[in-house]
C-alpha cells in the first residue's frame, strides 16, 4: 500500500487515481482477518474518499478533477500514510 501512495502524486489524473482506488481496495481485502479491525476499519474509512471522488469523476464520465476533489485525494492520501505508518 505504501509503494501504491507514494507512486501516486501530483498532477492528480483520472486514470491515476482509478488505479490507485482498485490496488488498494484490494490490499485492504487481503488484510482482512489478519490485522486488528480497529486499525483496518480506520484504513477503510480513509480510502472511502478516494474511492468516492474515483465514483463520482468516472460516473461523470469526466477526464479530469475538480480543483476541491484534488485537494480531497490529496488529503485522504495523507491519512492514509499516516494509519500506515501507525502499524
Amino acid at each position: 500500500m505504501r509503494s501504491s501512495l507514494a507512486a501516486y502524486a501530483a498532477p492528480v489524473d483520472v486514470a491515476s487515481l482509478d488505479l490507485l482506488v482498485g490496488q488498494l481496495s484490494g490490499a485492504i481485502d487481503s488484510l482482512t482477518g489478519q490485522v486488528d479491525d480497529d486499525w483496518l476499519n480506520e484504513i477503510r474509512s480513509a480510502w472511502w474518499p478516494l474511492e468516492y471522488v474515483n465514483a463520482s469523476v468516472l460516473g461523470d464520465d469526466r477526464g479530469q478533477l475538480t480543483a476541491s476533489e484534488v485537494e480531497a485525494v490529496s488529503a485522504a492520501r495523507d491519512e492514509f500514510l499516516a494509519l500506515l505508518a501507525e502499524y
